[in-house]
């Protein structure tokens, strides 16, 4: 896809109707690796996205970018924003396996309970596929820090 159409899908983000964000998102997560530009945008989108629709397919199209998404998505589950958080922890859970040990090594050993209370609900869903947490977990508990 052309630099130019990834910027006005980008651009259409803001739009002010709710089916072409959708549109604009959904189309995002199906060009392939040129979506790693779009990462900062969806992530700022996620933080005033109003439509539950709309987050939603926002979720998959974090997804959709891969490991490139892990520091965005784990920065932003850091900040432990109760409207963004299912959004969030969906698109890291629906990374799987590939960025399970990054996301781990990122969340598990935050000094909040409440992130390592996320992380470790996002990977008992994951079950196992989640399996790469185990050895930072193991870590962590050898060292004395507490699991939550």
């Amino acid at each position: 896809m052309p630099e130019q159409a990834v910027r006005s899908l980008i651009e259409r983000l803001e739009d002010t109707d709710e089916n072409l964000r959708g549109a604009a998102v959904l189309a995002l997560s199906h060009i392939g690796p040129q979506v790693v530009q779009a990462i900062p945008a969806l992530m700022e989108r996620v933080e005033k996205e109003p439509s539950g629709d709309v987050c939603k397919v926002l979720a998959k199209a974090l997804a959709a970018d891969g490991r490139d998404a892990v520091p965005a998505l784990v920065q932003a589950v850091k900040k432990d924003n109760p409207r963004t958080l299912s959004i969030l922890t969906e698109a890291l859970g629906a990374l799987g396996e590939a960025a399970v040990a990054e996301m781990a090594n990122a969340l598990l050993t935050d000094e909040r309970d409440r992130v390592v209370q996320i992380a470790a609900g996002m990977f008992l869903a994951m079950g196992p596929r989640a399996a790469a947490a185990v050895p930072v977990a193991v870590r962590l508990l050898q060292e004395g820090d507490v699991i939550a």
